[in-house]
């Protein structure tokens, strides 16, 4: 989170993993229907052509599991559901500040389970805040690369470009492009990712997850810059204004409490988020950046407490 690198862990020590709950031969759509409300809706995409239409989310699982049809549902949120109580989210949450703020903050958090038959891709695009996303079972392809990097040689963004139908992809300009990679997101793996990076998904293998936005105390610097600087979606002035202020906040509430909290707020890695910061902007860019309240606070305690 400090140096803003892609990480898939194999072994991230959840509580309570979800997969335990399917692992036991019942039926995984008779399972996950047990957890949402007859009533709950949510959006997906269904067919070849990945048309968008809202559904009864028990109707979206009854599609994913017995493979009636091509099934893309990334937008089933979880977090007012039974299933929110039957698996413990926390761990990959619980160095959220988003979780510290306002309602509305808390509401950037869009924490998602996500289904997914083999076939469906999700277009090029991006996302403000950085993000994780935990694998159940199935299996994913990830193409990622630097957004403003992936521009400046063609390639599209669906929430930044004026994408028509399909945002413009070229595999060999990709794989030329310095910050791109490539990896599997499979059975028990959690990924997370920076939000500069624009990404193309592939189901590879029917899929269920569950996925969350975060921002941290290592990965402030990075987010406040990158949405001050190349524009954001959803973190406009106020709410912009909002997560500095959290921030702010929740750095002197850390370095006044005990080092178990330290340690679980990534409080040990500021100088190396610092660090990293420095490194990626340019001077005229973190003067620039040094000039805007409240980052210039956030910026001077975290020099302050990284020593």
């Amino acid at each position: 989170m400090a140096r803003q690198e892609t990480v898939v862990f194999r072994d991230f020590p959840l509580r309570t993993p979800l997969h335990r709950f399917f692992s036991n031969g019942a039926d995984p759509g008779d399972l996950l229907k047990s957890l949402f409300g007859r009533s709950q809706e949510a959006t997906a995409k269904i067919g070849p052509r990945q048309r968008r239409t809202t559904l009864r989310i028990h109707e979206i699982v009854d599609v994913w599991a017995h493979q009636r049809e091509q099934i893309a549902a990334n937008d089933v949120y979880f977090r007012t559901s039974k299933l929110n109580r039957a698996f413990d989210f926390a761990a990959i949450t619980d160095f959220n500040v988003l979780h510290t703020g306002s309602a509305a903050l808390k509401n950037l958090e869009i924490a998602t389970v996500l289904m997914g038959s083999p076939g469906c891709m999700t277009d090029s695009h991006s996302d403000d805040p950085d993000g994780c996303n935990h694998c159940v079972f199935g299996k994913k392809l990830w193409l990622a690369w630097d957004r403003l990097e992936g521009q400046a040689r063609g390639l599209e963004d669906c929430e930044y470009d004026n994408v028509r139908t399909r945002a413009r992809f070229d595999l060999r300009t990709f794989a030329s492009l310095r910050s791109a990679h490539w990896f599997i997101v499979s059975r028990g793996h959690t990924l997370f990712m920076p939000g500069h990076l624009t990404h193309k998904v592939i189901t590879l293998e029917k899929y269920l997850g569950v996925s969350a936005f975060y921002v941290t105390l290592p990965n402030a610097l990075s987010s406040l810059t990158r949405w001050h600087l190349n524009g954001a979606i959803y973190f406009k002035k106020a709410m912009w204004n909002d997560v500095a202020f959290a921030v702010r906040a929740q750095l002197d509430t850390v370095a006044a409490g005990p080092r178990e909290a330290k340690h679980r707020w990534g409080f040990y890695h500021l100088g190396e988020a610092l660090q990293a910061w420095e490194r990626r902007h340019t001077g005229p860019q973190r003067a620039q950046m040094l000039s805007v309240r409240p980052f210039d606070e956030v910026a001077e305690r975290i020099a302050s407490y990284s020593h």
